[in-house]
């Protein structure tokens, strides 16, 4: 079947110009990014930041309500800014969930060094957590490994947070 060629004024294809880019930001003004700092023991400049302790027990961190009542969460990136360091650390395991200790967006992974990243599955492993009625708060864990928290002298991470506000006009 050959193509259809339809022929439109220059007023016509400036309007539909117009109307295209309007549904386009109204479609995207419903995918939100929130973005957060998670910083080691007294590193300055951050949304948050893990505390003191004489041991190596996972501290999670609640980011507050971050997802609205029926929205999707769409993906939780959390990515090394600065190398997490202190006498004997030799890793750094970061965990995602949507309650304290969760790990249903992910499991631990080492975030110790620059440029590291966690996430949420890629591909048909990761299954959306479920749109609800309530607001979802999102929880990250930091624990050291070879040290403990006062042996933590830096680093710092960032919480990058999309999702779907399906409640946006």
């Amino acid at each position: 079947m050959p193509d259809t060629v339809i022929k439109l004024s220059k007023e016509q294809a400036g309007n539909l110009d117009k109307q295209i880019e309007k549904n386009a930001q109204f479609a995207m003004h419903k995918v939100v990014t929130r973005k957060f700092t998670i910083g080691a023991v007294g590193v300055a400049g951050c949304d948050f930041n893990f505390v003191t302790a004489a041991n190596t027990t996972a501290q999670p961190k609640d980011l507050g309500i971050v997802i609205p009542a029926f929205a999707r969460i769409l993906d939780v990136v959390v990515k090394t800014d600065v190398t997490f360091a202190g006498t004997s650390i030799t890793a750094f395991g970061v965990t995602g969930g949507t309650q304290t200790g969760g790990v249903e967006l992910f499991a631990s992974a080492d975030l110790i060094t620059k440029d590291a990243i966690n996430q949420v599955a890629v591909g048909a492993g990761f299954t959306l957590i479920a749109v609800t009625a309530a607001a979802k708060h999102i929880w990250i864990g930091g624990a050291p490994t070879g040290g403990n928290w006062a042996a933590l002298t830096a680093g710092k991470m960032t919480v990058y947070v999309t999702y779907i506000d399906n409640t946006a006009e």
